[in-house]
This record gives structure tokens, sequence and C-alpha cells, in this order.
């Protein structure tokens, strides 16, 4: 996810389905408290794009 990739390229790296993954991002956000992509990355970025 941090590198950019899709579900679907991540999955196929894996050797796993896209909704094994597509699952996991889920959880993590709901631990994260977050709703999206764009939320996370502003969350390991301290708030700052760029």
């Amino acid at each position: 996810m941090a590198a950019g990739k899709s579900c679907k390229q991540i999955a196929r790296e894996l050797g796993i389905h896209f909704q094994t993954v597509m699952k996991h991002r889920e959880n993590l956000y709901r631990r994260l408290g977050i709703k999206n992509a764009l939320s996370l990355v502003l969350l390991v970025s301290g708030g700052h794009m760029g």
C-alpha cells in the first residue's frame, strides 16, 4: 500500500486472493479509525503531503 500498489497487485505478489488483501486493509482502517487511503497517508506522514 505504501508503494501505491492496488489490492490486485499486492495479492498477485503475495499469491493470495485480492479480497483477502481488501479485508486486511478494511481491518487496518478500522483499527486506526480512518476511512480511506488518503487518511492513512496523512496519518503516517504526520499530516504532511509531498
